[in-house]
């Protein structure tokens, strides 16, 4: 209010009542030791504490007047922020020069590429020159120059859309490190499911592999698998009939005609080998993958399928539902 009657709006010293509010509650969900150390890295960085200092004492009216250090944060000074020694961008913590290089190392746990890893780092954290770097960094990464594909192939057709997550299902058993895996992959949210089957893989492993993940998620309209022994079977047709689901399968003698599923076998293949070679944890790497934003404009599987963030390797700033 550009001409407030200041004097009316002065707090009574004879009125003890408060007024409820709606209050919306921010955390950013990390390890404890690990926030400790941003908190104390940021106290040292030079640039952090002049920034800081801006940003409670308010920016000047010209670029000119600011410290040659923190220029570079004029363009988006109205989205910086201070909470619980932290600071903020919009809803990404800003991470001293310190800890740059460990933050980038849990970035590129997954070993996914440059756009997906952006796409992490544009959920959770930030600094000046952040996409220079991821891109230094996945070029330079020698495990995934090692599994680059040689040649890319020719984009197959997709399925229609479905209307919402877990309603169309794909499906699709993949060998790794000796053992037998079953996946499962939702058409919706691209949020996927793995088991491991070990040596058996008969129709009835499957079966009961499956129900296990149906019985949490709960039970689609479609399941899309290929025409393999074990989902060909008539015990799978009865499995089918029973839980009341619409088997397809694709085209005989092309199982790529189901790209959808093929597609997370070489995405869920490449990140346990990359993890095995890099000494990481495959599951940690597995929900860095459900956990990465699908494009700019989409949130990543796990938050599509369950309406929520999860908390992973990196910061993440939770907000609190709306009322």
């Amino acid at each position: 209010m550009a001409l407030a009657d200041t004097l009316s709006r002065l707090p009574s010293k004879l009125n003890d009542s408060t007024i409820d509010l709606d209050t919306r509650v921010h955390t950013v969900r990390f390890t404890k030791e690990r926030l400790d150390i941003i908190r104390e890295e940021t106290k040292k960085d030079q640039c952090l504490i002049t920034l800081t200092s801006t940003i409670i004492n308010g920016w000047p009216d010209s670029i000119k007047d600011l410290p040659e250090e923190i220029r570079s944060y004029w363009s988006y000074r109205d989205e910086l922020s201070m909470e619980d020694g932290l600071i903020f961008k919009g809803e990404r913590v800003i991470i001293p020069n310190s800890q740059k290089q460990t933050i980038l190392d849990q970035l590129h746990y997954a070993h996914q590429g440059v756009e997906k890893t952006k796409l992490r780092a544009r959920d959770s954290v930030y600094w000046n020159q952040i996409n220079q770097d991821i891109e230094k960094l996945v070029k330079s990464c020698p495990i995934c120059q090692e599994h680059q594909p040689s040649q890319q192939k020719e984009t197959l057709r997709p399925h229609e859309i479905p209307q919402r997550p877990w309603e169309v299902l794909g499906t699709d058993l993949f060998h790794f490190q000796g053992a037998e895996y079953l996946l499962v992959a939702d058409y919706y949210s691209k949020y996927f499911v793995v088991r491991k089957l070990g040596q058996n893989t008969s129709s009835s492993t499957v079966i009961r592999a499956l129900k296990q993940i149906l019985a949490e998620h709960g039970i689609p309209l479609k399941i899309i698998s290929d025409n393999g022994p074990q989902f060909s079977a008539a015990i799978f047709k009865q499995f089918a009939e029973q839980w009341s689901f619409h088997h397809i399968t694709s085209s005989p003698h092309y199982p790529k005609s189901n790209g959808f599923i093929e597609r997370h076998v070489q995405t869920v293949k490449a990140a346990l080998t990359k993890a095995q070679q890099a000494k990481a944890d495959p599951d940690l790497a597995l929900l860095c993958l459900r956990t990465t934003p699908i494009s700019s404009n989409l949130p990543s599987p796990m938050e599509i399928l369950t309406g929520r963030k999860a908390m992973s390797n990196i910061p993440t700033k939770l907000t609190s539902p709306q009322p």
